[in-house]
């Protein structure tokens, strides 16, 4: 293995080339991974097999176990800091996390002192257990002012209602109203339907993940949204919360408050994160034809919105046969990860393959989130484990 000097990277150690597009960083106050790896016989065989297995999931419709999202967002940081240097907090979890979550977000408002944003992919199972769905969030945190603010951003691929219904079920959690008397605080629901249909959200919420980790080089999300909102959409916005508080009648009304009471912005989300949106249509109508965002500049290339968005759309054949005029840019995307990660899984043939695997993976699951968020705090009160 060849080893490459040290780079002026936050938190980076050591640069292994595994291959053309195998790159693992290894960071060493990670966890200890030599713990968990056993030395027993055939161990280190069965395990990179799983790992095969996992990755195996890679590059088609379908279920992305949480473990391989993070994995997904760690090839997405190493894209980043290869092109720019920019820094990329993501990280993956379950809704089975958001205990964890909720403890994690309370601490960042009582104790950080410093700015802070990320990205959350966020997985729900549905009732079977046989289907994950995919949504992203971002959390903008201010905390270099007093008293502290924080936006945060709630997208389903799917549309509106889906990022409403998830607002519902990440506030019966964490409880926006009480965490808007620790600091102002402001939700964020697009009106936007980016993924029409299909098996492919995981691949939605990378790419707009990627964009979101970068968007205040072009056009910050929240100043957009505050100052594009939709007054029809915020009106059905406050109905169905109101529908969600009532059907919740057994509660006492302070307690539904600690879920219900809070601040709401409902918008358009900028052109640049539009790019993803299957219907053409839409593109059509909301960028093609808009003054505003036809021109935009949009990537580091210097491309403008719709030059960007028209070199993806190709007639497709939908489930009925019939050709459909659709962007294409996340099957792109999708095909393409998966090309790169099929490279990675033929490399793995030893007991460092799999520590470079779990510390990949480890630093996009919310124990890294924490120690970000510990990184940020006062040096009394909250410390992280």
């Amino acid at each position: 293995m060849k080893r490459y000097k040290k780079k002026n990277f936050d938190q980076i150690d050591i640069l292994i080339l595994l291959s053309k597009t195998a790159l693992f960083f290894i960071n060493f106050d990670l966890i200890n991974i030599n713990k968990i790896i056993k030395n027993q016989p055939g161990y280190i065989m069965k395990n990179i097999s799983a790992i095969q297995e996992l990755l195996a999931l890679s590059g088609k419709p379908g279920n992305v176990p949480v473990d391989l999202m993070a994995f997904f967002l760690y090839l997405k940081k190493i894209k980043r800091l290869e092109k720019s240097g920019d820094n990329f907090n993501a990280f993956a979890m379950s809704t089975d996390e958001m205990e964890w979550f909720s403890e994690i977000i309370e601490h960042m408002i009582g104790y950080s002192e410093k700015d802070l944003r990320f990205q959350i992919a966020i997985a729900k199972w549905d009732g079977s257990e046989q289907i994950n769905h995919w949504s992203f969030l971002e959390f903008n945190f201010i905390g270099s002012q007093n008293p502290p603010s924080l936006d945060i951003l709630i997208c389903d691929p799917l549309g509106f209602m889906q990022s409403l219904v998830l607002a519902n079920l990440l506030s019966n959690m964490m409880k926006f109203g009480i965490l808007s008397k620790l600091c102002p605080l402001k939700i964020y629901i697009p009106v936007d339907i980016l993924q029409a249909a299909g098996r492919t959200c995981p691949y939605f919420v990378t790419d707009s993940i990627s964009m979101l980790s970068n968007q205040n080089k072009y056009c910050p999300v929240y100043d957009y949204m505050n100052t594009h909102q939709q007054e029809n959409e915020t009106d059905k916005a406050i109905s169905t919360l109101k529908s969600f508080r009532e059907s919740m009648s057994s509660f006492v009304e302070e307690d539904l408050d600690d879920v219900y009471s809070f601040d709401l912005v409902v918008g358009h989300l900028p052109a640049r994160l539009l790019r993803t949106k299957h219907s053409v249509t839409d593109l059509e109508n909301e960028v093609q034809n808009s003054a505003e965002h036809r021109d935009e500049i949009v990537n580091s290339k210097g491309e403008t919105a719709w030059v960007s968005i028209s070199k993806n759309l190709f007639f497709v054949k939908d489930r009925t046969g019939d050709n459909k005029y659709r962007n294409m840019r996340v099957n792109k995307k999708m095909e393409k990860l998966g090309e790169n990660v099929k490279e990675i899984s033929s490399t793995l043939n030893s007991e460092e393959d799999i520590q470079l695997f779990f510390e990949a993976v480890h630093r996009h699951r919310l124990f890294s989130l924490e120690k970000l968020i510990g990184k940020t705090a006062k040096t009394f009160g909250y410390t992280y484990s």
